[in-house]
């Protein structure tokens, strides 16, 4: 449990340092619960917690994968949004669904590189093996 709550932990603080970087925010405000975006982003917002409610995570990953626009900087909160939300998932239900704690991690670090982030996000958090 204590493991657990440290690697989640050092997750969400890995989000919040990008989202200050990149976005110059406090927190991610994007919400896979509370989608208020633009009707195609709170589509694909809604679709991404059905898909990991339902224990579609790697599909989930995928179609997130498939409809960001790696163009578009503000869309790096939607993709920190789906890690931080799949972050919260207890260690059980990731790991019934094929799903890890070091996903979410390296997660963060493609997607970040996707976007164009120069920074090293990978030594921000500890290796989770």
């Amino acid at each position: 449990m204590f493991k657990q709550d440290y690697i989640m932990n050092q997750i969400r603080n890995l989000a919040k340092l990008l989202v200050k970087m990149v976005l110059n925010k406090e927190s991610v405000m994007v919400e896979l619960q509370e989608a208020t975006s633009a009707v195609g982003q709170e589509q694909l917002l809604q679709n991404l917690r059905r898909m990991i409610e339902q224990g579609e995570i790697n599909e989930a990953e995928n179609l997130l994968y498939e409809e960001v626009d790696f163009e578009d900087i503000e869309q790096y909160e939607i993709a920190l949004a789906f890690y931080l939300h799949v972050n919260e998932l207890e260690d059980i239900f990731l790991e019934t669904h094929n799903y890890s704690r070091a996903e979410i991690r390296d997660g963060i670090c493609d997607i970040s590189k996707k976007f164009g982030i120069a920074y090293d996000v990978s030594s921000m958090v500890p290796d989770l093996e």
